[in-house]
Formats: structure tokens, sequence, C-alpha cells
């Protein structure tokens, strides 16, 4: 269950309310805070951590992300709001509070968020957070300060050291924004535990892929929650695209990349190749997001899809003609279906 408040709704709720249609909850819960960018595995670690405390787990994130609101270079998501959320009910969480974060809620005292909102209203027994987890003003809400307040109101905290990679690599978002960025695809997926996919709604483009025999499905990587895909290091990659059954709507992100096959509702899961780019043949700049389905002619437009990265192919570039070009779609397409097929 999902719920979504601002600072004047947690502090005019009464306490105990928020979890009280649900009995489970009743005798407390583990609460699991964090920003949750991208839900790596770092993050499903938290949550494993939380399920073995035999009690129900709320997860307790916020909107935007607060470096959106507190400093004017944050950079792009790795996943959007909706997208998170059903990532986080994936990784085990009963309920999620999503939290409205604002200057007001970044102000809030550490210790009357933790007392008012997280024992009272939330009932919390128990606490995990991350290595470098902070809250409250000042970030004085540290894995210090909470045990304190934990043995002071009748709660335990659980921080987890930050979880390395066999070859010794943080796991960490920074660092996925960092493999995104320079094409490694591959690295991404290894410290996310999925491929890096992202959501979006079929648009009209202008069709020279069907002109070229290679029709597309186009995403509009300006429009809100596709902000990820400008991560992508610009070029050609293998792809997996999921697609929605008769009644339209997509199953939820998986936390593991996707076999090809049926899902549930009649959606399915295809291999394709897909061009994140500028069309240096065509002469335009606006970033473009072009899929290519082998084999598959059902018409997508206004339809949602989810687009999972697997293998960068090459750089974008330009061609001398469409002959060239053609040419190079079908190595393309043939190298994408060995890989994703």
């Amino acid at each position: 269950m999902l719920l979504s408040y601002s600072l004047a709704d947690l502090q005019a709720a009464p306490a105990g309310q928020f979890l009280t249609p649900d009995p489970v909850c009743e005798q407390g819960v583990c609460v699991v805070i964090g920003n949750f960018d991208g839900v790596h595995r770092g993050h499903l670690a938290l949550f494993e951590a939380a399920a073995r405390t035999g009690l129900p787990v709320v997860a307790v994130t916020f909107a935007p992300h607060p470096r959106e609101v507190l400093s004017a270079s944050a950079p792009p998501r790795l996943l959007s709001t909706d997208d998170r959320l059903q990532l986080l009910a994936s990784a085990g969480a009963r309920h999620t509070l999503l939290i409205a974060f604002t200057r007001e809620f970044a102000a809030l005292d550490t210790d009357v968020f933790v007392r008012s909102i997280l024992c009272e209203r939330l009932k919390m027994r128990k606490l995990v957070i991350g290595h470098d987890f902070s809250l409250g003003r000042g970030r004085s809400g540290n894995g210090d300060r909470l045990r304190e307040l934990g043995a002071a109101l009748g709660f335990d905290v659980m921080q987890l050291p930050c979880l390395l990679t066999p070859d010794g690599i943080p796991v960490s978002s920074t660092r996925i924004r960092d493999c995104l960025g320079a094409g490694d695809v591959q690295g991404a997926a290894n410290l996310l535990g999925r491929a890096h996919s992202v959501r979006g709604t079929v648009v009209h483009g202008f069709r020279r892929g069907h002109d070229l025999g290679f029709p597309t499905a186009n995403l509009d990587p300006t429009v809100p929650g596709m902000e990820a895909i400008g991560l992508a290091l610009p070029g050609v990659y293998a792809t997996r695209v999921v697609i929605p059954g008769p009644d339209g709507t997509l199953p939820p992100i998986s936390l593991t990349t996707r076999p090809v096959g049926p899902l549930e509702k009649g959606a399915c899961v295809l291999p394709a190749v897909t061009s994140v780019g500028h069309n240096k043949t065509f002469g335009r700049n606006a970033l473009s997001v072009e899929t290519h389905i082998p084999n598959f002619s059902r018409e997508l437009y206004d339809l949602p899809m989810e687009l999972a990265f697997l293998y960068r192919l090459r750089d974008e570039r330009k061609f001398n003609g469409i002959d060239e070009l053609k040419a190079q779609i079908r190595r393309d397409t043939d190298q994408a279906l060995r890989l994703a097929g």
C-alpha cells in the first residue's frame, strides 16, 4: 500500500493512524528509510535485512529527491517515482510512505521526525539504514544519533556497511550513473541487480525507420519519468522490450533481467535494437530513442513500453548514404538478436 503525505499531513494525522487498516502492523514494523535511487543491490540488501527481523516492512522515501530541492546540480534520477515505488514493493515493502520533500521538511528536527512520525504514527520497532544515511536539519540524524534515539524511544537500529561487488567496487547510484555514462550497461546491471531500464509511452516519430524497412517504436526522452534515458551514452544497444498485453498495461518491473517469453496479462518480452542519439545522418540534433523490434508488426502508438539495456553495440555515427545506413542497421539487428534473443 502506498501512503503519500506532505509534512502538514504527517503532522496532522493522529498517532498510530497510518497503518491501522492493516492488522499485521498493529504490533509494530521494521522501517527501511532512504532515497533508493535506482533500487540497486545495496538497497536490496537493506530489505533483505529487514525481512529477517520477522516484522512487516515499511519503506520510507521521498519525492522529489532531496538533492533536487536543496541543490542546483542534482543529477537525473535512475528511476521515475512510479518505477521506484514498484521496485520497493517487489523488494519486500508491505507499505511505502512517500513523503513530499520540501525545504520545510529538510529543516525538520531529527528527533521530532523520528518520535512523531516513525515511532508514534508508524509504530516503528526496528530501523534499517545504509552505511552513509543521515536525515533531518543539518543531516544530524546519522547512525549514532539514531541509535541514541532508539535507546530512548524503544527501537533497534541496524546500519549495514557499504555493499561491495566481488571485485571490491562499492555499489552506489553514483557509480551506476558513471557506468551508464561510459556506455557500460553490463557494469550498471551488475550494480543494479537487473538490467537498467526505462518506461515510457510510444510516440510518433518521423517514420524514417519504417521507410527504411526497419520500423521503430519511439520514446520521448523529454517527458517526465524519462530523465534516466539521458544517462546512457549515445549509441546503439542490444535491448529487450516489454510490451503490454491486450489490456494495454505493463506488469511490474522485475528485479532481475526478464527472460524472453509471455508474462502476466499477455504482456511479452522481445529482443530489440535501440538507437539513443541524434540522427546524425539526417542532420537532427534533438536526442531520440528509437527501438526496432525484429519480426514484429503490432501497432504500439500511445501504449506503454519498458526498454531494458543489455549490451552496447557501437557509437552513433553519420553515414554516407541510405544504403550504407540500411546495411549497418541489418548488422546491428543481427547482433542484437544474438545477444538479446
